[in-house]
């Protein structure tokens, strides 16, 4: 942990620092100091941490735990107190704490000297001195070794559908390697369209498709050399004695051919294929989850660069995934800091040159890094969860605009509010929306949901049905970006959609590319046939525009009418009565988003 100073009042004046906070209660004071010590004789630790999760206040057993003098310890950041890949389940359950109270979490801590430990971790709300949240209590146990010991025995050795070891049985492996300090390579496997299979197929074929890679990864394998199923359609090879990138490479081509042919499932020829990462131990990696994380990281790159790719972990990816793990911490804050904020974009009628709606742009506002574009925050809210909150945020700061407007007399519209597949996998959307537009006073109407054209693709019966209940409470569901994913007509007739967005790239090139031209046309009969409201989003020029409206477009989106707006500025649009004009003045272009 950094060097902290410490501001007077919070010196250590005798056995243990005082948590003191301004008015605080000093009987509570002396009670929590009685506390601490108990708990210090008890082989653990307490803390107190403030609102923005800094700690006040530390016991000298907590220090002993994390191996950390008191003085470096008070003033920083608890989510240092846990292994990156454990912070958040360590913000999930603050969030818990907050609302019910207290919360208990297992993981992995962190010492001073980079060692971690298995822990317990007890959180509780703070309310003796505020009525509102003004922090909470920590209480630090380092996991009993009997009772780790049970739970290796009581796991099972191996994965049930593919008889191969399952994840921790390869991390005991992976241990062993880095103790030797040998060279070896971790190659992590994952299926190209394996979610395709198992929602087109059914469960049972997607589970015969993972044995029958299963059985081809043991083939290829070398003696001696573990494969686990990680779960899911992801499996992990260890290489013994590989020293450098080229063999694993050279592996790694091999698994994939032997996963070409084809596999008969329900009559049907599924050709398996797979995007590897490699990482090489023991390098960096002091654990076996820091080499497992590498891997997954190389792993993400080649799927990002499409199917069957192969990605290596290197220094300058290492730099890459260091700098993420430091936009999620701060993502963990980026709420309670105030740091988010929402611009309106609007949405205007082509028959009538009007404003009938807009849609709610969420800017994050970096305190070092500037703005952080939504492409780099949005993935990681939704690795980490933090996108059940970050979405709650947004859909109550919209719904409440878009109200507050209307109450000072501006125009009715509709507010678009972008929608993650996540939130909707996760369950409980139909309620969040229900109560949201119950608290904000926004009818049912006047809220449209969009979600990206992939996550429409999802056509299985917990989208369908979450979908079905936003359709009966009457708030609409849009097709963002649409054209550049695989829905076909069949899904969009199953799916309960009022309205397509047709994405920018086409709608840039279709004023003089022959090709996209083609496609808005499609698009807009399909559209047409299916009774749905089309917006055209990314509209820069009057050539655009033109050909937009001779072809029956219902709406436009983009900066030849106006950028993305703070609340205020949209509102002067409103009040001024802003219109297409008859004959629109010269394109103005949008910076590259």
């Amino acid at each position: 942990m950094a060097q902290v100073v410490l501001r007077p009042s919070l010196r250590p004046t005798s056995g243990y620092p005082p948590h003191l906070l301004p008015g605080g209660d000093p009987r509570i004071e002396e009670e929590w100091r009685e506390a601490a010590a108990a708990f210090d004789r008890g082989g653990a630790g307490v803390g107190r941490l403030d609102e923005k999760g800094r700690f006040r206040f530390a016991s000298d057993g907590f220090a002993t735990l994390l191996g950390a003098p008191l003085s470096e310890i008070l003033g920083s950041d608890w989510l240092r107190l846990v292994v990156p890949e454990a912070r958040g389940a360590l913000l999930a359950s603050r969030r818990s704490m907050i609302l019910k109270g207290k919360a208990e979490v297992a993981l992995r801590a962190l010492r001073q000297d980079g060692t971690a430990f298995d822990a317990d971790l007890l959180l509780v709300r703070a309310r003796e001195t505020e009525p509102r949240f003004s922090g909470h209590f920590l209480f630090l146990r380092e996991a009993a070794r009997r009772r780790q010991k049970t739970a290796v025995r009581k796991r099972p050795a191996r994965d049930r559908l593919t008889n191969l070891p399952d994840r921790e049985g390869f991390l005991d492996r992976v241990r062993a390697e880095l103790d030797r300090q040998t060279p070896f390579a971790v190659l992590l496997v994952n299926l190209d369209r394996f979610r395709t299979v198992h929602l087109g197929l059914g469960h049972a074929a997607g589970d015969a498709l993972l044995r029958a890679v299963a059985r081809r990864l043991e083939t290829c394998g070398r003696l001696g050399d573990p494969l686990a199923h990680l779960g899911g359609d992801e499996f992990a090879l260890l290489l013994e004695g590989v020293r450098s990138f080229e063999p694993a490479a050279a592996f790694a081509e091999r698994i994939q051919r032997e996963l070409r042919p084809p596999v008969l499932l329900d009559g049907q020829r599924i050709y398996p294929n797979a995007c590897i990462g490699i990482a090489l131990g023991p390098g960096a990696a002091a654990r076996p989850d820091d080499l497992l994380r590498e891997a997954a990281s190389a792993l993400r790159g080649a799927k990002a660069r499409g199917s069957g790719q192969i990605g290596r972990f290197d220094e300058g990816l290492r730099a890459s995934v260091a700098a993420q793990a430091r936009l999620e911490t701060d993502l963990g804050k980026a709420l309670e800091r105030r740091e988010f904020r929402l611009e309106y974009q609007p949405v205007v009628s082509l028959a009538t040159g009007a404003i009938v709606g807009c849609e709610a742009l969420i800017r994050w506002s970096h305190p070092e890094r500037g703005l952080v574009p939504p492409s780099d925050f949005i993935p990681i809210a939704e690795e980490t969860g933090a996108i059940d909150e970050i979405g709650a945020w947004t859909l109550r700061e919209a719904c409440g605009q878009a109200r507050a407007w209307e109450r000072d007399g501006l125009p009715r519209l509709s507010v678009a509010v972008n929608l993650s597949p996540v939130q909707i996998r996760c369950g409980g959307l139909a309620a969040l929306v229900a109560s949201t537009l119950a608290e904000s006073g926004l009818p049912a109407d006047q809220l449209r949901l969009e979600l990206t054209e992939g996550a429409a693709t999802d056509d299985s019966e917990e989208t369908v049905g979450a979908l079905r209940d936003l359709e009966r409470m009457g708030v609409a569901v849009a097709i963002d970006d649409f054209g550049t994913g695989y829905s076909s007509l069949a899904r969009l007739r199953r799916l309960p959609i009022a309205g397509l967005k047709i994405d920018r790239s086409f709608v840039r090139g279709s004023a003089d590319d022959p090709q996209d031209a083609a496609i808005v046309r499609a698009l807009l009969r399909l559209a047409r046939q299916l009774a749905l409201e089309v917006v055209a989003e990314g509209v820069e020029t009057e050539e655009q525009l033109r050909f937009l409206a001779a072809r029956r477009c219902d709406a436009i989106q983009g900066y030849f009418f106006s950028p993305p707006l703070p609340p205020e500025a949209f509102a002067r649009l409103l009040r001024e009565g802003r219109r297409l004009p008859a004959r629109p003045a010269r394109a103005r272009r949008s910076p590259a988003a």
